[in-house]
């Protein structure tokens, strides 16, 4: 991951005067040395002085606070006199840490019967190379999408949820080394709830409608559900009080 320290190691215990190891890059199907470990010195190419070390008992070769500007291809060729000792490829891909995924709803899709009404929500992050956008629903994946081709344009995913379906949905953005989640909160669902109340309800009459009767259910059972997390909380706080 960006900023942190990379080493690419030598198969050397201990290096000796008889050794030499020379490290290059390969740039436009050329090698360029960086830096060469012979009679005990070591010569470092001037440009890659401040990022990189060598060290001076294995002559492996580490990169300070590694960039994306250096990633690439890496060679290192180790000779004991004229006699090839190892020679080892290292391809690195430096990543930025993910972003942290937005939610935001996106449009409604209102149909009869009532369970085919459906909420869309969209999970969008900033791309980037091998960023990969997941919805969950608890641990089950739902849908997942990525885009190569164009890494300046953000990633996003829509989804549809049936209200009456309870769930734990999570948006998930990740690359090869860091992922973020965001969840979709309780809030969400009960803006959707009472869109689609408002949006379908007949003239008034002398009793609730199915809607209404649907979103008081869904409210009922959230209201359980939140009970059951925090009573062991609500009723530690008058015993607290007694001991203060």
């Amino acid at each position: 991951m960006e900023g942190r320290n990379v080493t690419l190691a030598t198969p050397m215990e201990k290096l000796e005067m008889k050794h030499t190891v020379n490290w290059t890059k390969e740039e436009d199907a050329k090698k360029i040395q960086i830096a060469l470990w012979k009679n005990g010195l070591i010569t470092t190419e001037e440009s890659f002085k401040h990022v990189l070390q060598v060290d001076q008992q294995t002559g492996s070769l580490t990169f300070i606070r590694i960039t994306r500007d250096l990633r690439g291809i890496y060679r290192v060729k180790i000779k004991q006199g004229e006699e090839v000792h190892s020679e080892i490829v290292f391809k690195i891909t430096v990543y930025e840490p993910v972003c942290f995924p937005n939610i935001m709803k996106k449009e409604f899709n209102i149909t009869n019967p009532p369970e085919e009404k459906i909420c869309y929500v969209t999970c969008s992050v900033r791309n980037g190379p091998d960023v990969n956008l997941t919805w969950f629903n608890g641990l089950n994946q739902i849908i997942s999408i990525n885009n190569t081709v164009d890494l300046s344009m953000n990633l996003s995913l829509p989804l549809g949820i049936q209200p009456e379906k309870k769930g734990n949905y999570t948006c998930q953005a990740q690359n090869p080394v860091t992922s973020e989640r965001k969840m979709l909160s309780l809030a969400h669902s009960l803006i959707f709830l009472s869109f689609i109340v408002n949006s379908t309800s007949p003239a008034p009459t002398t009793g609730p409608t199915y809607q209404e009767k649907n979103l008081i259910k869904f409210l009922y059972h959230s209201f359980i559900d939140a009970t059951k997390v925090w009573w062991p909380v609500i009723t530690l706080i008058p015993v607290l009080v007694i001991f203060l």
